[in-house]
């Protein structure tokens, strides 16, 4: 049965995401010329943490097609949504670069691209993509591929809200088909690249598993909120107690494996480099 519950007014509230958005932006300015190195590491970490929302959004949806599933219909729509701002975060991604192409010796973040290969092994070995031209193409390539999908997807998923026609299902499923495999090689590379990178010297076989996890269980619970909140508001009436009840398990049943593995998050990398005094966050 429907879920039964007071309707919210956050008319109020409409204007704080603006002051918000404004008042950010003019404090990350005044942090990005104070002390850029500082910046770009504090940027880098909230920039990951909303990419992994991003591509849980992604996720949701391949899931969604490549299973057939039901219990994801409710939420589709805003999934696509929030990985729609691929586009977006290919904008924002643009200090890091900066950092990477512009900055000297003494701000620069990955410390990897102002050491001499030939004397460092570590460093030696990942060539040609631990160079800046293959953190550039790595860059280019991850949101190319978010971008071209979170379109396609988007374009078919509207299409077939219009005619309703069995061919927009057959196209998703088979965008999703090749999306599943861009998907982890999109995002490993993401986490190697831009997170592990800071300190290259370091190996990892389960880091960009790592993030997916967090990806996943914190995309879930996001999209739990915002079905309940959206719900409340008016919208999404035809959510019913037995779809949050597969978010609540599949959350909590994540949050039980999580608790297993022997790493805490992959955010923790950074918080350990920061106990070292290596990176200001």
């Amino acid at each position: 049965m429907p879920i039964a519950a007071a309707p919210l007014d956050l008319s109020k509230l409409r204007p704080v995401p603006n002051f918000l958005l404004v008042g950010g932006g003019v404090l990350a300015a005044i942090g990005f010329f104070l002390n850029h190195r500082q910046f770009c590491y504090s940027w880098l970490q909230a920039f990951m943490f909303f990419l992994s929302l991003c591509l849980g959004g992604f996720f949701m949806v391949l899931v969604h097609h490549l299973f057939d599933a039901s219990w994801t219909v409710p939420i589709r729509r805003f999934c696509e949504h929030i990985f729609c701002l691929a586009p977006v975060l290919a904008l924002l991604f643009i200090p890091i670069l900066l950092n990477v192409l512009v900055a000297g010796p003494d701000t620069i973040i990955y410390k990897w691209m102002i050491e001499n290969p030939q004397a460092d092994h570590a460093l030696h070995a990942k060539l040609p993509l631990f160079t800046k031209p293959g953190f550039v193409v790595v860059a280019l390539f991850c949101f190319g591929v978010w971008s071209l999908f979170s379109a396609r997807l988007r374009y078919w998923s509207l299409k077939q809200d219009d005619t309703g026609a069995a061919e927009c299902t057959f196209a998703m499923r088979r965008w999703s088909y090749v999306g599943i495999f861009l998907f982890a090689i999109t995002l490993t590379l993401a986490a190697i690249m831009w997170m592990k990178a800071l300190q290259h010297q370091w190996f990892s076989t389960m880091y960009g598993v790592i993030y997916f996890a967090g990806t996943v269980w914190t995309s879930l619970a996001t999209f739990y909120l915002i079905t309940v909140l959206l719900h409340r508001l008016g919208g999404l009436q035809h959510v019913v107690r037995g779809h949050l009840l597969f978010y609540g398990f599949a959350l909590a049943g994540l949050h039980r494996l999580l608790r297993l593995c022997p790493f805490r998050s992959v955010f923790h990398h950074l918080e350990r480099e920061y106990a070292r005094g290596d990176v200001l966050v």
